[in-house]
């Protein structure tokens, strides 16, 4: 009886029979609920009271992170260099530290942070990742004909907003924080709890918000990113918190939607949501039957990954979720996935290589599977978070992305663009012949038959992107890079019509990934060259085979080279190099002619003293000793 009063009694009290918790104790539960904005506030009570040297430096990094959290960076930093100050090892710090840096385009400060952090068991490959980001982004540029590219103020707060779906082309909904749509403010955010609103496009060409969507699908709670399913007219969306506030994850929902009569039914949750995992970001593709969406669920491949189901024939009804796989998803986090039409997907990732926090990625989307994905260029990415592209309903040359980058009206905006199509957008990858090994800092050359010529540079990745690319042009790319021997692609006038993307990734089509060749003292042998018999004439065979020898020699204007050419055992030793001699020169004689400096090259025959098969019997052994190489002569 005694127990069972005390445990009554301990419910009916609560915690008021625990020991009490420390002002630090509380400040630390606050800050692992995620509650950002109590936290930094006992926090800021507690700091100068904490004479401990590792206890304080730990409590000036978690109120750093909480600000970094609320994207508050100017806090954020001044706290993040008090805890480096006090001697802070915190592998967590100098990542998000860095992380600021790189928000600010400041890359070598942000390298120098992740460095402290790259060999640290949890976040080294992350902090990795940052450097090779941080150190490609300057060479980073803009690489697409921008006919209009703005904020979209008239959508945007002073808060985020974000999370826009096209329900028609003149209309969307977006998800916004802002103060007009609600009054509570989410702790873990600093902002208003976020909820979803639709505007619509006036006769002029500007857009308009109209209203809030009602309240049986806008909970007191976060809502957001909607997408919106035309051929079987309905919505979907995400919903965190419940309706009641209690529940700790976040949710798909469906609700229908008939824009003729602009009624909206009551949302139903997506069976496959009942788990306690968090989903989110729905994205459908055209035609209804797939949904993308990104989630924490269990046996992922890092910490949120992208996922893919299958609609069912009835209402609501839903396959199981497969996870896109780890050419899509990382160790870190991805979200956002938007398809235009059934044939391209794009997503955001901080677990790739790009200009700094989340970038838009694309893929090319065959038979249910995205393709190996591309980074986008400047003005989509930025050193901030990006995300949430998307094309307008009839054309792929105009639309909506959403960006935390600086100079914005809030926190997250979103910002309108509109593409030139008359031009394209070409890219690749130059790559090491033998290892297939990216070549950074390669110089890439596109040659036009209408005379045009643009230029640029790789990145660490080996991808090069141009712009203002005529459609109607073919197209020569060069590759060149100190070390290696220059190489070439042609990319014909057709190839580029013929792609629908305004981006052309011409490398996916084996068309324009140019391959280069490491400079070397080695021999190299030259396939096909023939002389007639006992004498030092070339071929016509050999002839053309050569040409390839002087279209590298043009190519790669900074190497001198020696030709040489060796005989068989067959014959007096006086003969064959006697033979070997003139054959030599022939060559270079032929390469002369054919506008390559006479002082780039030389000439040897060694007769039969350097044969390949010593002693040779058959007569495969003797061809293979009768052989013409070159070696440069000027290699480091």
């Amino acid at each position: 009886m005694k127990k069972l009063y005390i445990s009554i009694l301990t419910l009916l009290l609560g915690t008021a029979l625990l020991p009490a918790q420390t002002p630090l104790e509380k400040a630390d539960w606050k800050y692992e609920d995620k509650n950002y904005v109590d936290a930094a506030a006992e926090y800021e009570k507690l700091v100068a009271k904490i004479n401990a040297p590792e206890a304080k430096a730990q409590v000036m990094f978690r109120l750093g992170n909480c600000y970094y959290h609320l994207n508050d960076y100017a806090h954020a930093q001044q706290w993040f260099q008090q805890s480096v100050d006090a001697n802070a090892t915190n592998a967590e710090l100098f990542v998000n530290y860095g992380d600021i840096y790189t928000y600010r385009g400041q890359y070598e400060q942000a390298i120098a942070l992740y460095r402290k952090a790259e060999n640290d068991t949890a976040w080294g490959k992350i902090a990795r990742l940052r450097i090779q980001s941080a150190q490609s982004a300057p060479q980073r540029k803009e690489v697409f004909s921008v006919l209009l590219h703005m904020n979209e103020k008239a959508l945007n707060s002073e808060m985020g907003d974000y999370g826009i779906g096209y329900i028609s082309a003149d209309k969307v909904v977006f998800t916004t924080s802002s103060s007009l749509f609600s009054g509570a403010k989410d702790k873990k955010t600093g902002q208003g709890f976020s909820r979803l609103v639709a505007a619509s496009a006036t006769e002029n060409g500007d857009w308009k918000i109209n209203s809030a969507l009602p309240e049986a699908i806008n909970s007191q709670y976060n809502n957001g990113s909607f997408t919106y399913d035309k051929v079987h007219k309905v919505g979907y969306f995400s919903q965190c918190n419940g309706y009641d506030g209690k529940s700790k994850s976040c949710v798909l929902l469906s609700t229908t939607y008939d824009p003729a009569v602009g009624t909206w039914g009551t949302p139903e949750v997506l069976p496959f949501c009942t788990d306690g995992a968090n989903y989110a970001h729905p994205a459908i593709s055209g035609d209804g039957k797939t949904l993308f969406f990104t989630s924490d669920r269990p046996g992922g491949v890092g910490g949120k990954d992208l996922y893919k189901v299958s609609r069912g024939a009835a209402a609501n009804s839903w396959g199981m979720p497969a996870n896109l796989g780890q050419e899509i998803n990382t160790a870190a986090n991805e979200g956002f996935p938007t398809i235009a039409g059934d044939s391209l997907f794009f997503f955001s990732s901080n677990g790739k290589a790009g200009l700094g926090g989340y970038d838009i990625f694309k893929a090319k989307y065959n038979n249910g599977n995205p393709s190996k994905p591309l980074p986008m260029d400047i003005p989509f990415n930025s050193a901030g978070d990006d995300f949430g592209l998307i094309y307008s309903a009839q054309s792929r040359f105009d639309g909506f992305y959403c960006s935390n980058r600086g100079g914005g009206i809030g926190n997250d905006d979103i910002y309108r663009f509109m593409l030139d199509p008359k031009y394209k957008t070409i890219g690749g990858y130059i790559r090491e012949e033998k290892t297939g090994l990216p070549v950074a800092n390669a110089k890439v050359t596109l040659m036009g038959t209408d005379g045009s010529t643009l230029t640029a540079v790789t990145d660490n990745t080996g991808r090069f992107s141009l712009s203002n690319v005529n459609p109607e042009a073919g197209y020569k790319i060069l590759g060149s890079a100190d070390g290696y021997f220059s190489a070439s692609a042609l990319v014909k006038a057709l190839d580029l019509n013929a792609n629908t993307d305004q981006s052309v990734l011409l490398n996916e089509r084996n068309s324009a990934q140019v391959n280069l060749m490491k400079i070397t003292k080695d021999e190299i042998k030259l396939d096909n060259i023939y002389y007639e018999y006992n004498k030092a004439e070339l071929t016509e065979t050999s002839k053309r085979e050569l040409n390839k020898l002087v279209t590298l020699l043009k190519e790669t204007p900074n190497i001198n080279i020696v030709i040489n050419s060796h005989s068989d055992e067959q014959g007096s030793d006086k003969y064959n190099l006697e033979l070997s001699q003139r054959r030599a020169k022939s060559v270079v004689d032929f390469l002369i002619e054919n506008g390559i400096e006479a002082g780039r090259l030389t000439s040897k025959g060694w007769g039969e003293s350097n044969p390949l098969n010593k002693n040779a019997t058959t007569e495969e052994q003797h061809a293979a000793n009768r052989r013409t190489t070159f070696q440069v002569t000027n290699a480091q």
